[in-house]
C-alpha cells in the first residue's frame, strides 16, 4: 500500500507546487507594452484582443492592410497596428522605428511575441526545391531571430520582460510530407532554449507554446497547397518508392479532427505574459488531437516503432 500512495503523493505534490508557483499574476497591465507579429488572423489577432481588453498597450504588427484596418475598428486607441513582414529586416527596422516613436522615453517593451508564421508549400521531399524551404524558413524561424535581435534593447531597457516564441508540437515530433515547417519548428526549439538559457540570470524570460493542430487561416492555406500540389505537379518516380501522390482522404481527416478552439493557445500566451513566473512551455492541445500523444512519441517511443505508427499522412508511394 505504501509503494502505491508514495508515488502518488509525490505527483498531486509536484502539480500543487507547480500551481503555487505559476499562478500569481503581475499587475499593472495598463503600463505595460507588448508588440504581437502576425496579427491579421488566428492567434496573434485573437491575443491583440485579448489582451487590448486587458489595459495593455498593443503594437499589433500586420502584414496586410485589411488585418491593419480590422484591428483599429475592433479595438481600443491602447492597440497601435503597423505593418510588418518579418521575412523582410527593413520592415522590421521600419516597425522598430514605430515603437521607439510611440513608446514612453522611460519605458521599455514588456513583451515580444513572435507569433507570426506560415506552413506552406507542404508535399512529397521530391516535389520541394530548396527555395521552398527558404520561404518557411525566413518567417517561422529567421523571422523571429532577427524580431528579437532588433527589439532586444528596448527588452532590456524595461528591465523586466518577456519573449514568447511560437512553436508547435511539430517542433518535437516531425512527420514526413510537412518537411520544412518541421525542420522550422525544430529551430524554433533549439533557438528559444539557447536564449532561454542566455538570459536565465537576467529579468527576461523566454517562453515557448507549442500547440497541436488549431483550425487557423494557416490550414485552408495547407489544403490549397496539397491540392495545388497534386494538380500541377507531375507524377514523380522516386527509385524503388515508385510514384509518389497526395492521399487527399487521409489528409481530409487529418483535418477534420484539427481543433477549432483557438482560445487554448491564447490562453497560453496571455499566462505566459501576465504569470509572475511564465512557464518555459505551454503544450496546447485538446482531447481531440492530444499533444501528450506527441510527447511520448517524441521522447519515450523507440524510433523505429514511431517510424512504423507515423507514416507520411498527406502522401503515399507505390
Amino acid at each position: 500500500m505504501f509503494f502505491v500512495l508514495l508515488p502518488c503523493l509525490a505527483i498531486t505534490g509536484y502539480y500543487i507546487i507547480n500551481w503555487l508557483i505559476h499562478h500569481p499574476k503581475i499587475d499593472q497591465y495598463t503600463k505595460r507594452y507588448v508588440l504581437i507579429t502576425g496579427c491579421d488572423t488566428g492567434f496573434g489577432n485573437l491575443l491583440a484582443k485579448r489582451l487590448d481588453g486587458l489595459g495593455f498597450h498593443i503594437f499589433a504588427g500586420c502584414l496586410t492592410k485589411a488585418g491593419e484596418q480590422e484591428l483599429d475598428y475592433s479595438t481600443s486607441d491602447n492597440l497601435k497596428t503597423l505593418a510588418l513582414d518579418v521575412a523582410k529586416l527593413e520592415s522590421i527596422q521600419n516597425a522598430y522605428d514605430f515603437v521607439l516613436a510611440n513608446i514612453p522615453n522611460d519605458c521599455g517593451l514588456w513583451g515580444l511575441v513572435n507569433n507570426a508564421g506560415m506552413s506552406c508549400p507542404l508535399g512529397p521531399a521530391e516535389w520541394l526545391r530548396v527555395e521552398q524551404y527558404q520561404e518557411v524558413l525566413s518567417v517561422n524561424l529567421f523571422g523571429m531571430v532577427e524580431m528579437t535581435r532588433v527589439f532586444f534593447p528596448l527588452l532590456k531597457k524595461a528591465g523586466v520582460a518577456r519573449i514568447v516564441n511560437m512553436s508547435s508540437t511539430l517542433g518535437l515530433l516531425s512527420i514526413s510530407g510537412i518537411g520544412p515547417y518541421c525542420i522550422s519548428k525544430h529551430g524554433v526549439e533549439a533557438y528559444s532554449d539557447c536564449l532561454r538559457r542566455q538570459l536565465y540570470k537576467t529579468n527576461i524570460k523566454v517562453s515557448m507554446i507549442e500547440p497541436s493542430g488549431f483550425r487557423t487561416n494557416i490550414v485552408d492555406k495547407e489544403n490549397e497547397s496539397l491540392r495545388g500540389s497534386y494538380s500541377t505537379e507531375p507524377e514523380m518516380t522516386a527509385g524503388a518508392a515508385g510514384t509518389s501522390y497526395i492521399n487527399k482522404e487521409v489528409m481530409n481527416e487529418m483535418h477534420s479532427r484539427i481543433s477549432p478552439n483557438l482560445s487554448l493557445v491564447v490562453d497560453a500566451y496571455e499566462h505566459a505574459l501576465t504569470a509572475k513566473v511564465p512557464k518555459s512551455r505551454y503544450l496546447v492541445g485538446d482531447l481531440s488531437n492530444d499533444v501528450y500523444f506527441v510527447k511520448l512519441f517524441a521522447f519515450v517511443v523507440p524510433t523505429w516503432i514511431a517510424d512504423a505508427i507515423l507514416p507520411c499522412p498527406f502522401y503515399t508511394s507505390k
